[in-house]
């Protein structure tokens, strides 16, 4: 998915108040698509996303992912998958 996609998934202002769980998984290799969601990502899905609960991210973020631009989320995601780790945002 390229990073102008999450300009149209999570723009300013818009609430998907009913998303709880979502996924975020590469399914072809790193030379067919780079790596999409970086900080500005999470901030973007943690605005529009007050209700979510799980996120995956299978293969979508670049190595070295600094995974601090997580505890932008709110308390309510318990897990977050797919960084080589599980990862439960502190509270």
């Amino acid at each position: 998915m390229p990073k102008a996609a999450f300009n149209h998934m999570f723009p300013a202002g818009r609430t998907l108040s009913s998303l709880k769980v979502l996924d975020l998984s590469r399914t072809g290799s790193y030379r067919d698509s780079p790596p999409c969601v970086e900080a500005a990502q999470v901030a973007m899905i943690a605005a529009s996303c007050p209700a979510l609960q799980k996120l995956k991210l299978q293969g979508v973020t670049p190595w070295g992912f600094d995974s601090s631009c997580l505890s932008q989320l709110l308390p309510r995601v318990t897990q977050v998958e797919g960084l080589g780790w599980w990862v439960r945002p502190a509270p």
